[in-house]
């Protein structure tokens, strides 16, 4: 019988080759954005009924987000699995070649944003701050 090379026959290391493979991959990518996306539009629709900061602290601020009684992945949780498959797919998956430097240049923006949002997000007052005319 043949042993493939991905088979976990005996591999030291392919348990872990699985799983940088797992968060490295597209799919995963694909469909935080698409789940981003629905989160954006619910959650802007809802700004309408709930108002401004009750559907920001609900749909983008929480890590997970009730539908009825079915748990749901809110706007952070999403924002750090998009962060972890670009780390992932930036270290385990990208080759570090010349003509790809695009490619990690762009890898590395996206995440600088991420860690300058999430910053942002833990060491902000401005919630606190007033408006005076």
């Amino acid at each position: 019988m043949n042993a493939s090379p991905n088979s976990n026959s005996g591999g030291g290391g392919s348990g872990l080759r699985r799983l940088t493979r797992l968060l490295a991959s597209t799919e995963i990518f694909c469909y935080s954005l698409l789940w981003l996306m629905v989160l954006t539009v619910v959650g802007s629709i809802a700004q309408k009924y709930v108002g401004l900061h009750d559907a920001q602290m609900r749909y983008f601020s929480s890590w997970i987000l009730w539908a009825s009684f079915i748990p749901l992945p809110g706007g952070r949780l999403t924002m750090v699995v998009v962060f972890v498959n670009l780390l992932s797919r930036l270290v385990f998956a990208s080759p570090l070649r010349w003509r790809r430097s695009g490619v990690i240049i762009s890898h590395l923006g996206a995440l600088l944003l991420l860690v300058g949002g999430f910053c942002l997000l833990y060491t902000s007052d401005a919630a606190d701050d007033s408006v005076e005319g």
